[in-house]
């Protein structure tokens, strides 16, 4: 049996084995590896870019935030203060309340002596 095309091109193969690359191999190695950083950099510049104004967005809803819980702090002064009116207030008209219920009594009692006499 003769020589195969396998076991020709296998042997030529091993004669181009070279123990150091070519100065053509190199460069063609550091181009590929230049434009796979590039790729990669784009690939990875759009999250960080995604990222860099979810930060900001998150950073101003923050803000708002916080002026929106200094604005409740001050909406819930405001509501003690009334509240505290409104309870000193409350007890003034309870008592007016009874005066007219007193006056109204009263009025009531006058009318009936007033007609009973009459």
């Amino acid at each position: 049996m003769g020589e195969t095309n396998t076991d020709r091109l296998l042997r030529q193969a091993s004669n181009r084995i070279v123990d150091e690359p070519s100065e053509r191999l190199l460069q063609l190695s550091d181009e590929m590896f230049s434009k796979v950083a590039a790729y990669v950099k784009a690939e990875l510049g759009q999250p960080i870019d995604d990222l860099a104004l979810m930060e900001k967005i998150n950073n101003i809803t923050a803000a708002r935030y916080s002026k929106m819980a200094d604005q409740m702090a001050n909406v819930n002064a405001e509501v003690a203060e009334l509240y505290d009116a409104y309870t000193t207030v409350a007890v003034s008209m309870e008592k007016i309340d009874e005066v007219e219920q007193g006056n109204a009594s009263y009025t009531d009692h006058v009318y009936i002596t007033w007609y009973i006499k009459s």
